[in-house]
Formats: C-alpha cells, structure tokens, sequence
C-alpha cells in the first residue's frame, strides 16, 4: 500500500503538507464536508468594519446592521450601522437585559429583554429612533426562548425549547402574545438558527450552513464554513440569497480583533483558480484550536487547501471510526487524522507503513518546537507519527517533611505518608474510588495490557497494590 497519511493526535498545527496525497478542487470530497454542487465554488469578499468586535445580537435589514453593545454599567443599547457610515450610532433603547434581537424589513425591530425583576418581554422598538412602540410579556408556557429571528414577510419569530425538549422556530402572533406551533423542528446537530432565505430557513452545524426547505423540509448543505476560511462560532448570518451569503464575523489576528462583513458568493469553479485539496479527517469534536490552524493555513498558502471531514455527524457509537478505518485500510483515506480517542489501531497501521514520519517536515520548520519528552511519548519504532499542540501533567505536591527530598511517588509511597499523617487530605474532596482507578488507568494500562502482543499482567501484585489502595478512598463523593 503507498498511500500515507499525515496523523494528529487531538489536534495540531497544520503542517507544510506538500508531498502529502491530495485531491484537486474538482474532485467531490467526502462526507458532510461536500459541497452542495461540484460545478460551484463559494469565494469570500471581506469589509472590515467601524464596529466593535464583540458586540450581541447582529442583525441586519436593508443596508442597516443593528447590534447592542455593553455600557459602562453593564447594561446593553442597540446601535445601527448604515453601510458606508464612519461610524454606528446609538439609539434610544437601553435595558439591563437582553435575550433576543430580531431587525424587521418594515423598520420596526423586536427585543426579548428584562429588568431587575428577570420577568421577561417582548418589546417592538422603531429602528430609526429605538423608541419603543409596544411591549407585551413574554409567555413561559410556550417554552424557553433562545432567540428571536426575523421570518418571511416581515414577521417576527422564535428559537423556542420546549418543556418536552424540542427545538425549532415558532412564529409569534402579537394580538395574543404567543408563539405558535412549530414550523421547522431542529435536528441535534444544528447549533444555531440563522435567518431566512427567501422561505428556507438557514441553520449552522459545527461544519457547514444548511439549508432547510420551507415546504419539504428537506435539508442541504449550502458550504463548509472552513471553505470560507471562517469559525462558525465567531460568524453570526445576516442576510442570504440563491447565489449570496452575508455574515458579520468576529476576528482575531495577532493579538487584536476587528469586526467584518464577509459576503461569500455562490461563482462557477471554473473561475476560480484550482488548489490541490488535503483532506483532513475530524474524528470527535474539532477543536477550536484545530479549526483556527486550518483557517490560517487556508488563508496563506496559495496552492494548498485543506478541507474537513467529519467521522461523527449522524453516526452513533463507533460507525464514523468504524468508517474511517474501513476507507484507510482500502486505500482511500484522508490525507490527515485528527484522533480524538484510541480506538485506532495506530501500531499495525504504522507496521504496514500507511503513516508518515513526520520528522522530515518538521526538521525543515524552524519555528515548531516539540518538547522532547512529548516526542517521546509520540514516536513508535524510532518514528514520529503524530504530533500534539500540547500535553497535560498530572501531578502531586507537599512538604519535603512528607513526601521527601526527591522526585517520584508510588502508590506505597503514598499510602506510607496517608499513615503518619492522618489529618492529611491527599486528593481533592471529588476524587472517589471510581475517579482514581480511571485515571490510574488512563496513565498505566500500557504497564498492564498489551494488545498487539495479546498478553495482560491484571493478576500482577503492581495491579492488586493499585486495587488495594483504591478501596481506601471514598465510594461517594463527601457531602
């Protein structure tokens, strides 16, 4: 087998990744990372902002961004900013508390808001001016309110949870003061509701926009959010059509952060000048730091792209790893794993020469610098397969008198100080016996179990000496 794969354990810096297997942009790549047609691309044209960066509640109608910011009493004012302006200016509404936002087409804006009392409700402001125009209270029967959004027609709407746990977006009627039933339930994946195109209404996961049709239901992704170079989590959806997506967008770069707005364009792929595609492989959660690497590196090669695939979305238990070992073995893998867990078989993977020593990338890298303990932690058979942003300690610490001159502790150890010292508390009130023998077998199963050999040393007097010591500690936590 000749292909070879880039490996992450976690999550890591992107590597100059040029000898890696790539896919040319033409190809479809796979999963939910597909784009919605292969004859299409999405390009992103970004304006930078008089706004501040962290502001709550974007909302955009017309050529008018609104937003509240936080006061010097911490109370919140809504602002607007018309397009071309110098700057935004404030307007009249101010509240101590704010819950949800939505700016309507006919000029009027409604704001979910409280007092000091925490009773909540609904108040229609001018968005010439911020006077407010009415108010009417919030009903708790229709469930818990997440946000408000703007619906077709100028009408308001609502993120609502239910009591019985549903999610979706419900219409409010204003001469009741009520939210409706139901128009589009949320599947577990959507992390946000955005706003409307036309009568779909657009959702975000943790990987891409979604649309979802207003009569059928039917869901499609529109793009990656990392085929924008952007996070989903700093990107609030202001406006779309069929060919055109609007964001405001949150950035932070060398220390500073500024506010953009990011107009992504639905254009022909012809027009578009071809990256080679390096597909990476998201196994779990993709972590924030992870997602921010892949954008960097997207926004400064000019012929490389790297484009995520996740191995969860819609699986359950171990179907996507399942998946994703399947398609390595067959020879048609991504080209970079991020491992979240350890349900891989990383040494017979290794044996068989499927991944790439990384050292010949990173000795050409002057500015990665790996400790040398974790490297050897990482490396197999004299081999750097995986790499890290960072790693964790777990440790202990007290008094030369109790725990001696040098470093090292033992389970015997231990017990020995927990003897002479018996007012001594040795690890914090929420370590039970359970928590304790996890993390000793978190920290020592290759000590006990070795898979590839097939052999197991539970029976060893080291594993009944931890047993032994585990039954001392509490079975519950203290109250």
């Amino acid at each position: 087998m000749n292909r070879r794969i880039f490996m992450l354990i976690t999550a890591a810096a992107m590597l100059l990744a040029a000898t890696a297997c790539g896919k040319t942009k033409t190809e479809t790549p796979k999963g939910s990372a597909a784009p919605a047609s292969g004859e299409y691309v999405w390009t992103t044209e970004e304006q930078e902002l008089p706004i501040p960066a962290i502001v709550d509640m974007p909302s955009m109608a017309g050529d008018t961004i609104y937003f509240f910011q936080n006061e010097e009493d911490f109370s919140s004012s809504l602002y607007a900013y018309k397009l071309g302006d110098e700057e935004p200016a404030k307007l009249a509404f101010n509240t101590p508390w704010i819950y949800g936002f939505a700016a309507l087409g006919d000029g009027t804006g409604w704001i979910a808001k409280s007092d000091q009392t925490m009773v909540m409700e609904l108040c229609k402001v001018d968005l010439s001016t911020g006077d407010e125009l009415e108010t009417v209270p919030f009903n708790t029967a229709d469930g818990s309110l997440v946000t408000l959004i703007a619906m077709p027609g100028d009408k308001l709407g609502a993120y609502i949870m239910t009591m019985t746990g549903k999610r979706g977006i419900a219409p409010f009627n204003a001469q009741t003061g009520r939210f409706g039933d139901m128009l589009y339930e949320l599947p577990v994946d959507v992390v946000a509701s955005e706003c409307f195109s036309g009568n779909d209404l657009l959702v975000t996961t943790a990987l891409t926009l979604d649309s979802v049709d207003n009569n059928s239901k039917e869901r499609k992704s529109l793009f990656n959010w990392l085929d924008g170079n952007l996070n989903y989590q700093a990107v609030s959806v202001l406006g779309a059509d069929e060919d055109s997506v609007v964001c405001f967008s949150r950035t932070i770069r060398g220390g500073g952060a500024n506010a953009t707005l990011v107009t992504l364009s639905r254009v022909p792929a012809s027009s578009v000048k071809e990256k080679t595609v390096l597909t990476l492989a998201v196994t779990g959660a993709m972590s924030d730091y992870l997602r921010g690497a892949v954008i960097d590196f997207n926004r400064s090669s000019q012929e490389y792209k790297v484009e995520a695939i996740t191995y969860d979305a819609g699986d359950t238990g171990l179907a996507g790893i399942e998946r994703l070992n399947a398609e390595i073995v067959s020879g048609t893998a991504p080209d970079i794993l991020q491992l979240d867990g350890s349900a891989f078989p990383i040494k017979s993977y290794n044996d068989k020469g499927i991944l790439v020593d990384l050292r010949q990338y990173l000795d050409k890298e002057t500015d990665i610098q790996l400790h040398p303990t974790a490297v050897r932690f990482l490396e197999q058979d004299g081999g750097l397969i995986m790499i890290s942003p960072g790693f964790t300690v777990l440790s202990m610490i007290g008094g030369s008198d109790i725990v001696g001159e040098e470093p090292g502790w033992s389970l015997a150890d231990i017990a020995s100080a927990l003897a002479r010292n018996q007012e001594m508390q040795a690890f914090p009130r929420a370590v039970t016996r359970m928590t304790f023998y996890i993390y000793e077998l978190i920290m020592n199963l290759q000590d006990f179990f070795d898979k590839d050999a097939g052999i197991s040393r539970f029976d060893s007097d080291e594993f009944k000496e931890i047993l032994n010591f585990t039954k001392e500690l509490p079975e519950n936590y203290p109250t």
